[in-house]
């Protein structure tokens, strides 16, 4: 009974990798992402980020009144970049400085071509403007992300567009698309990226920084 049980657990679990997940939608940054997903081509779907009543998100406008609002609270000297600081995550620095871990980034390109034999793009089209605190930081990840894009523009049809901005701090963007993924085939270059040296490296280097 116990053996039957686990046998169409198993059974399941690969029937659920083998089915194919369509994914549609359009995110701006700053708004509440608009994201559909089907599965059993089309027989059951969800929309993400959907608006729940009591807790629904603020709207982009409302985030910048409670902006604008927890600025106000902070000591009048208190220095700019201190307060923008403040409650917030990592630097861009320091997630450059992530980034540059010796042979991620030659891992994390074999990684997106693992993933092209696992994603049909039917339509993709992306908008990006970026400009960070120093402008060598800004040229040095629109670097990182013209040379992913590069690599992924090899195999598959995609609109994307990324404008560096060496004068002001900015990121402003949007993204729009369709894709199917099937699922089994991911499962392989996520596990070899995953337990790699250099992902092993990062994710150190990452917990340490967290801790500071």
């Amino acid at each position: 009974m116990f053996s039957a049980f686990v046998l169409a657990f198993v059974l399941f679990f690969v029937f659920l990798l083998l089915v194919p997940i369509d994914i549609e939608g359009s995110v701006t940054l700053g708004d509440r992402p608009k994201v559909r997903i089907q599965w059993l081509f089309g027989l059951i779907g969800k929309d993400l980020f959907e608006e729940t009543g009591a807790g629904k998100e603020p709207s982009y406008e409302g985030r910048e009144e409670l902006g604008r609002r927890e600025a106000q609270k902070q000591p009048a000297g208190t220095p700019k970049k201190e307060r923008e600081s403040k409650g917030q995550g990592w630097s861009s620095r320091e997630i450059l400085s992530i980034i540059r871990t010796r042979g991620l980034i030659g891992n994390l390109k074999r990684f997106l071509k693992g993933l092209a034999g696992a994603i049909r793009v039917k339509r993709f089209r992306a908008r990006l403007r970026m400009g960070l605190e120093d402008p060598a930081d800004t040229g040095m990840a629109a670097g990182y992300l013209w040379s992913m894009i590069g690599c992924l523009e090899s195999l598959h049809p995609l609109d994307v567009r990324i404008e560096p901005s060496f004068h002001e701090e900015v990121l402003e963007g949007e993204v729009e698309g369709a894709l199917r993924i099937w699922p089994a085939l991911c499962v392989l270059p996520l596990l070899r990226f995953s337990i790699s040296r250099p992902m092993h490296r990062a994710a150190r280097q990452a917990i340490i920084m967290s801790r500071k």
